[in-house]
């Protein structure tokens, strides 16, 4: 069984594909298995991957009709073999003692996820540098890092720059139907783990380019982070986490502001998509937890109670 599954979703990245998969491939850390995803690419990322196993037997592939990120990330785990498991997007590139570090301080502190530090770039790759982390590292509980993520965005909840064990994750998968994936997941996994270690050290390499989903223009997938963080607010709350949902609230409405108007603004607001945040806003709103602010206050208070309002806000 190898140490750590490394699981890269794959979508016509044909460009970038091929120096993320050498960043893995060269890592100094050699125990561990690369689950290549191929989700209905129509470039030659297929091929590519291909190529790949054929050099090296650590090389694993899914080739399957395109079903999103989260659905490539489901099947990787779900055939993952290593101890611990790690996810890579496929046009971002690796440290090359990314997976040693990660493993070992897992194992070093006994401890079920380990964050490093990442570097955003656009066309020239960060140059590895020899790094040292002995006694440079900071301990914290996943109650304490989802507290800090939602209290001052103090804490990454990306994926990509974890160190997962499988035990800790056992049947949680992605949710299929959403964008924001990577918040939904890691509210779900983090207040199950008791211990977590960070690296204040750069390992993780994400690429950002006009292609990222955080640079397109707006479309309806952009409201599905009301969904998670509703999702969020009603989960701790069943968890009893009322340390939490205030900051959870404050997000939502945050959000909220934001994103309505957006949808107004563009037209891009479906009716079945109306009606569901309208519930959301009634559930924060039943619990006790309203804007802070009286203008979204009023804005919430309109929406919740006359649909035909909300066209009020398309000039604001």
């Amino acid at each position: 069984m190898p140490k750590i599954s490394v699981i890269v979703p794959i979508y016509n990245v044909e460009r970038y594909l091929s120096e993320c998969i050498n960043s893995i491939l060269r890592q100094t850390f050699s125990d561990f298995e690369c689950i290549l995803i191929n989700d209905g690419s129509t470039d030659t990322c297929g091929e590519i991957c291909n190529n790949y196993q054929k050099i090296d037997n650590r090389i694993k592939i899914i080739h399957q009709s395109n079903k999103g990120v989260s659905a490539a990330r489901n099947m990787g785990l779900n055939i993952a073999k290593g101890e611990y498991i790690t996810f890579i997007d496929s046009d971002d590139i690796i440290h090359h003692s990314y997976l040693y570090y990660l493993y070992n301080t897992a194992k070093k502190y006994n401890t079920d996820i380990v964050q490093c530090f990442y570097t955003q770039f656009t066309k020239n790759k960060p140059t590895d540098q020899d790094i040292d982390i002995r006694d440079k590292i900071y301990t914290l509980s996943g109650y304490e890092a989802i507290l800090k993520h939602y209290r001052n965005a103090d804490f990454s909840f990306m994926v990509w720059d974890k160190l997962y064990s499988r035990r800790l994750v056992g049947k949680l998968r992605f949710p299929e139907q959403l964008r924001n994936e990577d918040e939904f997941f890691n509210n779900h996994i983090l207040l199950e783990c008791e211990k977590i270690i960070q690296i204040p050290q750069s390992l993780y390499y994400y690429r950002v380019h006009q292609n990222s989903f955080s640079k397109k223009i707006f479309s309806e997938q952009k409201l599905d982070i009301l969904d998670v963080t509703h999702d969020a607010f009603i989960f701790f709350a069943e968890k009893n986490c009322t340390e939490i949902l205030p900051f959870v609230a404050k997000e939502f409405w945050r959000r909220f502001y934001k994103y309505v108007r957006r949808a107004i603004k563009n037209n891009c607001f479906p009716q079945v998509k109306e009606q569901q945040i309208r519930v959301f806003c009634q559930d924060l709103l039943s619990a006790g937890y309203p804007p802070q602010n009286p203008f979204i206050y009023v804005m919430a208070k309109m929406f919740t109670s006359c649909p035909r309002s909300l066209y009020l806000f398309k000039k604001l």
